[in-house]
Protein backbone atom coordinates (compact mmCIF):
# COMPACT_ATOMS: atom_id res chain seq x y z
CA UNK A 1 0.00 0.00 0.00
CA UNK A 2 1.29 3.46 -0.77
CA UNK A 3 0.21 7.02 -0.26
CA UNK A 4 0.08 9.69 -2.90
CA UNK A 5 0.70 13.05 -1.35
CA UNK A 6 0.64 16.50 -2.91
CA UNK A 7 1.57 19.47 -0.76
CA UNK A 8 2.06 23.04 -1.79
CA UNK A 9 3.83 25.43 0.56
CA UNK A 10 3.55 28.97 -0.75
CA UNK A 11 2.25 32.34 0.33
CA UNK A 12 -0.26 32.39 -2.52
CA UNK A 13 -3.61 30.56 -2.38
CA UNK A 14 -3.37 26.81 -2.62
CA UNK A 15 -4.63 25.00 -5.69
CA UNK A 16 -7.20 22.43 -4.75
CA UNK A 17 -7.09 18.80 -5.76
CA UNK A 18 -10.45 17.48 -6.82
CA UNK A 19 -11.28 14.00 -5.68
CA UNK A 20 -13.82 11.85 -7.41
CA UNK A 21 -14.61 8.71 -5.50
CA UNK A 22 -17.33 6.12 -5.40
CA UNK A 23 -18.54 3.97 -2.54
CA UNK A 24 -17.85 0.32 -3.25
CA UNK A 25 -18.51 -3.09 -1.88
CA UNK A 26 -15.89 -5.79 -2.14
CA UNK A 27 -17.99 -7.70 -4.69
CA UNK A 28 -18.37 -4.69 -6.96
CA UNK A 29 -14.73 -3.58 -6.83
CA UNK A 30 -13.60 -5.38 -9.96
CA UNK A 31 -16.83 -4.60 -11.82
CA UNK A 32 -16.43 -0.89 -11.09
CA UNK A 33 -12.79 -0.94 -12.20
CA UNK A 34 -13.62 -2.61 -15.50
CA UNK A 35 -16.89 -0.80 -16.15
CA UNK A 36 -16.75 1.60 -19.07
CA UNK A 37 -20.05 3.30 -18.33
CA UNK A 38 -19.65 6.82 -17.04
CA UNK A 39 -21.99 7.89 -14.29
CA UNK A 40 -22.36 11.20 -12.55
CA UNK A 41 -19.75 11.60 -9.81
CA UNK A 42 -19.46 14.12 -7.02
CA UNK A 43 -16.26 16.17 -6.89
CA UNK A 44 -14.85 17.80 -3.74
CA UNK A 45 -11.82 20.15 -3.51
CA UNK A 46 -8.96 19.49 -1.03
CA UNK A 47 -5.49 20.91 -0.56
CA UNK A 48 -4.03 17.45 0.13
CA UNK A 49 -5.43 14.06 -0.81
CA UNK A 50 -3.91 10.93 0.69
CA UNK A 51 -4.87 7.61 -0.81
CA UNK A 52 -4.60 4.65 1.55
CA UNK A 53 -5.59 4.51 5.21
CA UNK A 54 -2.69 2.44 6.48
CA UNK A 55 -0.18 3.59 9.11
CA UNK A 56 1.90 5.58 6.59
CA UNK A 57 -1.06 7.45 5.11
CA UNK A 58 -2.52 8.24 8.53
CA UNK A 59 0.82 9.38 9.96
CA UNK A 60 1.28 11.63 6.89
CA UNK A 61 -2.14 13.17 7.41
CA UNK A 62 -1.53 13.75 11.13
CA UNK A 63 1.89 15.31 10.52
CA UNK A 64 0.50 17.61 7.80
CA UNK A 65 -2.20 18.84 10.17
CA UNK A 66 0.40 19.35 12.93
CA UNK A 67 2.59 21.39 10.58
CA UNK A 68 -0.30 23.43 9.20
CA UNK A 69 -1.49 24.20 12.73
CA UNK A 70 1.97 25.29 13.89
CA UNK A 71 2.27 27.64 10.86
CA UNK A 72 -1.33 28.92 11.16
CA UNK A 73 -2.28 27.56 7.74
CA UNK A 74 -5.78 26.23 7.14
CA UNK A 75 -5.02 23.06 5.17
CA UNK A 76 -7.81 20.71 4.09
CA UNK A 77 -6.61 17.10 4.20
CA UNK A 78 -8.64 14.17 2.91
CA UNK A 79 -7.75 10.51 3.32
CA UNK A 80 -9.44 7.83 1.20
CA UNK A 81 -9.46 4.16 2.22
CA UNK A 82 -11.02 1.42 0.12
CA UNK A 83 -11.62 -0.81 3.16
CA UNK A 84 -14.97 -0.46 4.92
CA UNK A 85 -13.20 1.06 7.95
CA UNK A 86 -9.74 2.23 8.91
CA UNK A 87 -7.66 -0.81 9.85
CA UNK A 88 -9.89 -3.29 8.01
CA UNK A 89 -7.07 -4.43 5.71
CA UNK A 90 -4.38 -4.41 8.41
CA UNK A 91 -4.75 -7.75 10.12
CA UNK A 92 -1.38 -8.69 11.55
CA UNK A 93 0.29 -8.59 14.88
CA UNK A 94 3.57 -6.79 14.72
CA UNK A 95 6.95 -6.33 16.34
CA UNK A 96 6.93 -2.56 16.22
CA UNK A 97 9.90 -0.18 16.29
CA UNK A 98 8.48 2.89 18.09
CA UNK A 99 10.89 5.53 16.74
CA UNK A 100 8.52 6.99 14.13
CA UNK A 101 5.53 6.93 16.49
CA UNK A 102 7.52 8.64 19.24
CA UNK A 103 8.56 11.36 16.78
CA UNK A 104 5.00 11.84 15.55
CA UNK A 105 3.62 12.11 19.08
CA UNK A 106 6.24 14.59 20.29
CA UNK A 107 4.52 17.24 18.17
CA UNK A 108 1.13 16.75 19.83
CA UNK A 109 0.12 19.96 21.61
CA UNK A 110 -2.53 18.30 23.80
CA UNK A 111 -0.46 15.25 24.66
CA UNK A 112 -0.69 15.84 28.46
CA UNK A 113 2.38 13.66 28.96
CA UNK A 114 0.67 10.59 27.54
CA UNK A 115 2.65 8.63 25.02
CA UNK A 116 1.21 6.60 22.17
CA UNK A 117 1.18 3.41 24.29
CA UNK A 118 -1.23 4.96 26.79
CA UNK A 119 -3.34 6.36 23.93
CA UNK A 120 -3.47 2.94 22.28
CA UNK A 121 -4.59 1.36 25.55
CA UNK A 122 -7.21 4.03 26.28
CA UNK A 123 -8.47 4.46 22.72
CA UNK A 124 -8.40 0.88 21.42
CA UNK A 125 -8.10 -1.27 24.56
CA UNK A 126 -4.88 -2.69 23.14
CA UNK A 127 -1.64 -3.20 25.01
CA UNK A 128 1.81 -2.49 23.56
CA UNK A 129 3.97 -5.16 25.19
CA UNK A 130 7.68 -4.43 25.41
CA UNK A 131 9.95 -7.11 23.92
CA UNK A 132 11.99 -8.60 26.76
CA UNK A 133 13.80 -11.46 25.07
CA UNK A 134 14.76 -12.65 21.58
CA UNK A 135 15.29 -16.26 20.56
CA UNK A 136 16.31 -17.33 17.08
CA UNK A 137 15.67 -21.02 16.46
CA UNK A 138 16.44 -23.27 13.52
CA UNK A 139 13.85 -26.02 13.37
CA UNK A 140 14.73 -29.49 12.09
CA UNK A 141 12.78 -32.72 11.76
CA UNK A 142 14.15 -33.96 15.08
CA UNK A 143 14.28 -30.79 17.15
CA UNK A 144 15.69 -27.29 17.17
CA UNK A 145 18.94 -25.35 17.46
CA UNK A 146 19.22 -22.01 19.20
CA UNK A 147 21.55 -19.44 17.70
CA UNK A 148 23.09 -17.17 20.36
CA UNK A 149 21.96 -13.55 20.13
CA UNK A 150 25.58 -12.38 20.01
CA UNK A 151 25.93 -14.03 16.59
CA UNK A 152 22.83 -12.40 15.11
CA UNK A 153 22.95 -9.15 13.08
CA UNK A 154 21.57 -6.03 14.77
CA UNK A 155 18.44 -6.07 12.55
CA UNK A 156 17.28 -9.22 14.34
CA UNK A 157 17.56 -7.68 17.82
CA UNK A 158 14.28 -6.25 19.09
CA UNK A 159 15.52 -4.28 22.11
CA UNK A 160 13.20 -1.31 22.67
CA UNK A 161 10.50 -2.67 20.33
CA UNK A 162 6.91 -3.56 21.19
CA UNK A 163 4.51 -6.32 20.24
CA UNK A 164 1.26 -4.72 19.08
CA UNK A 165 -1.88 -5.28 17.06
CA UNK A 166 -1.18 -3.29 13.90
CA UNK A 167 -4.89 -3.01 13.04
CA UNK A 168 -5.61 -1.42 16.44
CA UNK A 169 -2.66 0.95 16.03
CA UNK A 170 -4.09 1.92 12.63
CA UNK A 171 -7.51 2.58 14.17
CA UNK A 172 -5.83 4.66 16.90
CA UNK A 173 -4.03 6.71 14.24
CA UNK A 174 -7.39 7.14 12.50
CA UNK A 175 -8.86 8.57 15.72
CA UNK A 176 -5.92 10.98 16.04
CA UNK A 177 -6.26 12.06 12.41
CA UNK A 178 -9.99 12.78 12.81
CA UNK A 179 -9.30 14.76 16.00
CA UNK A 180 -6.84 16.87 13.97
CA UNK A 181 -9.50 17.58 11.34
CA UNK A 182 -8.53 15.10 8.64
CA UNK A 183 -11.57 14.04 6.64
CA UNK A 184 -11.48 10.25 6.37
CA UNK A 185 -13.64 8.41 3.87
CA UNK A 186 -13.59 4.65 4.29
CA UNK A 187 -15.27 2.34 1.79
CA UNK A 188 -14.34 4.52 -1.18
CA UNK A 189 -12.22 3.59 -4.15
CA UNK A 190 -10.53 6.42 -5.99
CA UNK A 191 -11.67 6.90 -9.54
CA UNK A 192 -9.75 10.08 -10.41
CA UNK A 193 -7.51 12.60 -8.64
Amino acid sequence: MFSILRTVVTKRPLHHNHVTASRISSSSLFRSLSSSSSSSRESMPYDVVIIGGGPAGLASAIRLKQLSSSHNIDLSVCLLEKGNEIGAHVLSGNVFDPIAMDELMQYEEDNDGDDWKAGLLNGQDSIATAVTDDKFLILTENGQFTIPNALLPSQLHNDGNYIISLSKLTRYLGMLAEEKGVEIYAGFAVDRV
